[in-house]
């Protein structure tokens, strides 16, 4: 059983999707955030801008257009099924680089080089 109240990454990325669903940037952005801290446990982001540094190009542009739709004193138009696609794709993509990564560190090296 889990002591601390740190989402699984599966609950923290139903969260984003749900928040997609209903067409709330502001919930996607906080359930963007908690999936942030989930997935970069040593280094996790403190806003949207440092997620930006750590995702491919497209995701990139749409936490962009997520930002300036919530922060511009002229709101751009903001697509919550286009963000959705994209990001189920991040985070399938960055899912398989982590357990690759998990999967080299625990392969043990031979105790004696024949």
């Amino acid at each position: 059983m889990r002591n601390d109240k740190r989402p699984t990454l599966g609950t923290a990325e139903k969260k984003v999707l749900a928040a997609c669903d209903i067409n709330d940037p502001l919930e996607v952005k906080n359930a963007l955030l908690q999936w942030g801290q989930v997935v970069w446990l040593d280094a996790p982001p403190a806003g949207l801008g440092e997620i930006s540094l750590k995702v491919n190009t497209e995701m990139q542009d749409h936490i962009q257009k997520l930002n300036s739709h919530l922060y511009s004193n002229h709101p751009h138009a903001w697509d919550a099924g286009e963000f959705k696609s994209v990001f189920v794709v991040t985070a399938k993509n960055l899912e398989k680089k982590t357990n690759k990564a998990q999967q080299a560190q625990g392969k043990l090296q031979p105790l004696y080089k024949l």
